[in-house]
């Protein structure tokens, strides 16, 4: 089973961070690399993020295995039984010294793990390798990395970055030269964001984790079963207790239904409108992109002004639904207290970061360090022959110790 990777620079907008999970659930992507995640939603428990808040990377699979997570510098990195993942981010504003450091950084973690890896972010670097017309010194910099670790670019020129006319090449995808071959389909996405930079999605062919299993058993349509329910008490308005059970066992026959493959799953906030406006946003990106390729003129601003009153619609309308679904949640715990609430409370509680899952030799070499078979490690110490009573006085030390509230006849 192919693994798929969804790239993007969020800008710490909340609105962008909130449409990378609906993307990535749209598109059956396993892992999320987020270049600027928004700080607030990256807190958590399903986020893994780097120390100062700079890159992210989201698990959507949860079958994929980690064998372990690190915090470096600029970046995150995850292991899995058959790669390391990078997800990096390095600002434009910081001096081309700390640029190279926080390159050298990553580029040594990736020398010093000795294996397969992918590299992916926003290095805010310009060259011809990944489809800049210009290379800076910072591109100059990143390129003798990749010629050094014998890496691949699998960029194929087109712009990550878009603002207005003006286009840039800065979220690069990077791998190791063994798996390269594996990276299938490199494509820049043509749809909102919510952010100036476009969504990358590829896929790797290998396994690092088990295939999804989509939930085939039969499920109850509830809004269906209501219906039926409804229309039928209508058209019996005093049913016995006979009628009244053969309506519910016909309706719950009727709105028993059996899924078929994939089924189509989106936050808890998503609705019609907002993937309407959405879609408004999306063709509204494409006028203004045809229009830039014949002749960007007064027309173009007007467009690029109704894009941005979407835009701030799309936001709104996600934050308006947020509040409701809130509202809705907290009105159901006051009715059932067992119900979503305890649940979703329940799986924050267990979620503690991503849990890392070891192979087996790995467990027994755990175990052999925590319990050693060594004969003289639980050798017992000299026994005191005949150890003499103790005294009155020991006694009354050992009782004016008691703490308050505590009986001394029980003691004695």
């Amino acid at each position: 089973m192919p693994v798929n990777i969804l790239q993007i620079n969020v800008g710490r907008s909340r609105a962008a961070h909130d449409l990378v999970l609906a993307t990535a659930l749209r598109e059956n992507i396993d892992i999320a690399l987020v270049s600027e995640p928004n700080k607030a939603l990256a807190k958590k428990s399903e986020w893994i993020t780097d120390a100062k808040g700079d890159a992210s990377i989201l698990f959507i699979n949860k079958h994929i295995k980690i064998s372990n997570q690190k915090k470096l510098k600029g970046c995150v990195r995850i292991d899995t039984n058959k790669m390391n993942i990078y997800s990096c981010y390095i600002s434009p504003n910081i001096p081309i010294n700390e640029y190279k450091e926080t390159t050298d950084a990553i580029m040594q973690d990736v020398m010093d793990q000795g294996k397969e890896a992918v590299i992916a972010g926003d290095f805010n670097a310009k060259s011809p390798l990944w489809g800049a017309p210009l290379t800076d010194e910072r591109g100059n910099y990143l390129t003798d990395w990749v010629a050094t670790l014998d890496l691949t670019i699998h960029n194929n020129g087109n712009p990550t970055f878009e603002r207005g006319v003006s286009k840039s090449h800065i979220d690069i995808t990077m791998t190791t030269n063994r798996i390269a071959a594996k990276v299938k389909d490199w494509e820049t996405m043509d749809e909102e964001t919510m952010s100036q930079h476009k969504y990358i999605k590829f896929h790797i062919s290998t396994m690092i984790g088990e295939k999804r299993q989509w939930n085939k058993k039969p499920y109850l349509d509830k809004a269906t079963f209501r219906k039926i329910v409804e229309r039928e008490l209508k058209n019996d308005s005093t049913p016995t207790v006979d009628n009244y059970l053969s309506i519910i066992a016909s309706a719950q026959r009727s709105a028993t239904m059996t899924r078929k493959g994939k089924v189509e799953v989106q936050p808890y906030w998503w609705n019609d409108e907002i993937s309407q406006k959405k879609a408004d946003c999306n063709a509204m990106r494409r006028r203004i992109t045809r229009n830039h390729r014949k002749s960007p003129d007064a027309s173009t601003t007007i467009m690029e002004e109704q894009l941005k009153q979407l835009r701030r619609e799309l936001q709104k309308m996600i934050r308006k639904s947020k509040r409701e679904q809130w509202r809705e949640l907290c009105r159901k715990l006051e009715e059932d207290i067992w119900g979503d609430g305890y649940q979703i409370t329940r799986r924050h509680l267990k979620i503690i970061g991503m849990p890392c899952q070891l192979e087996d030799n790995e467990k027994i070499k755990m175990v052999e360090i925590l319990f050693p078979d060594r004969d003289d490690q639980w050798k017992r110490g000299p026994l005191v022959p005949n150890p003499p009573p103790f005294t009155k006085e020991e006694l009354d030390r050992a009782i004016s110790k008691i703490k308050i509230g505590k009986s001394r006849a029980q003691i004695i």
